[in-house]
């Protein structure tokens, strides 16, 4: 990660300029004395993340990313959903979000070395064919690994929650703990329920059965094997 961080409000608000370029969500929200959750609780927030994932041609758990810890810890999200964020907050943290991602990502606060002499170049050149030779070792190295995700990923049954926190060395209720604080599950009637927007993304599934004796109908949520990878890179 490339921190850099401004402040509104006296909260300090991270960007990071790797990549896609994220931004913290969490202390953008705070810094306006909000919680993060309720945005994402909106029916018009998911309607919006549909569209611009389709614009974009970008999952939306890519532009959505939960870190752990203190330091860096929070919601992260891209930069363009930042700005409906930024919206929803107040309009003047609207101003200024824009402001900034212009600032840092449009005119290109990052710097890029630039060879001087032609030893400079020669150096630059090898660095970046060691690089790429270690980038193809990786890639062979974890070939089996991706195989057997790519697998799992496609696979059309679901398996029960409980079943995959013994995979990943969790208790079950612990992870059916998690999955209700990060908001996706919910309890009703008893019963854990995936968020709809978690199953139209292929994370879950829900399996219904009929109990002959009290005439209830019980509902079981299941793990996909797009889930399986979502949720094992998420708890690692």
């Amino acid at each position: 990660m490339q921190l850099i961080k401004k402040q509104f409000n006296n909260q300090e608000i991270s960007f990071d300029l790797n990549g896609q370029g994220m931004i913290n969500a969490t202390e953008m929200a705070k810094a306006n004395g909000k919680l993060i959750s309720d945005f994402f609780r909106l029916d018009s927030t998911y309607e919006y993340l549909k569209a611009l994932s389709s614009s974009m041609r970008i999952p939306i758990d890519d532009m959505i990313i939960k870190k752990e810890g203190g330091n860096g810890g929070g919601t992260w999200v891209h930069r363009k959903l930042a700005i409906r964020i930024a919206q929803w907050c107040s309009p003047k943290f609207a101003v200024q979000i824009d402001t900034w991602i212009e600032e840092l990502f449009t005119k290109g606060s990052i710097s890029f070395n630039v060879p001087k002499t032609f030893g400079e170049a020669l150096r630059l050149a090898a660095e970046q064919q060691e690089k790429i030779e270690e980038q193809n070792k990786k890639i062979q190295e974890d070939k089996p690994k991706v195989e057997y995700y790519n697998i799992v990923k496609e696979t059309k049954l679901g398996i029960h929650i409980g079943n995959f926190a013994k995979s990943i060395d969790w208790k079950p209720n612990k992870l059916f703990e998690w999955l209700r604080e990060n908001e996706y599950l919910f309890n009703r009637n008893g019963e854990n329920i995936p968020y709809q927007k978690y199953i139209d993304a292929g994370y879950f599934e829900v399996r219904q059965h009929a109990d002959k004796n009290s005439k209830r109908i019980y509902s079981t949520p299941l793990i996909t094997g797009k889930g399986q990878i979502y949720f094992t890179n998420k708890l690692k």
